[in-house]
């Protein structure tokens, strides 16, 4: 998702809402691994926030994107942050869902 503006990471996580309106499954969960910058500001998170600086510079609408950040989009596109795994790598894992009504 960090190579793409927010619009355009909002249509795809709705293009993958929409393509399981019909799956029989009550919830849809996506898990999406990225570099995540950290609101706690901890020095474990450089790789995160250099990385950012890299994709703003070579990539036109590349970024990454905070927690914060990441709920918001995928609020846009139908999904519920569930939680979010930062692991001892660079990169962090979201889990969101999506219930049918």
């Amino acid at each position: 998702m960090h190579d793409f503006g927010d619009e355009k990471v909002v249509s795809i996580l709705t293009a993958i809402r929409q393509a399981n309106e019909n799956s029989c499954q009550k919830t849809v969960t996506v898990f999406i691994v990225e570099f995540i910058i950290l609101d706690d500001g901890a020095v474990r998170n450089w790789q995160s926030i250099a990385f950012d600086m890299l994709m703003t510079s070579v990539i036109e609408d590349g970024k990454e994107r905070s927690q914060q950040e990441h709920q918001q989009l995928l609020q846009q596109a139908g999904f519920h942050f569930k939680q979010l795994y930062p692991v001892q790598a660079p990169s962090s894992i979201i889990e969101a869902e999506w219930n049918k009504h």
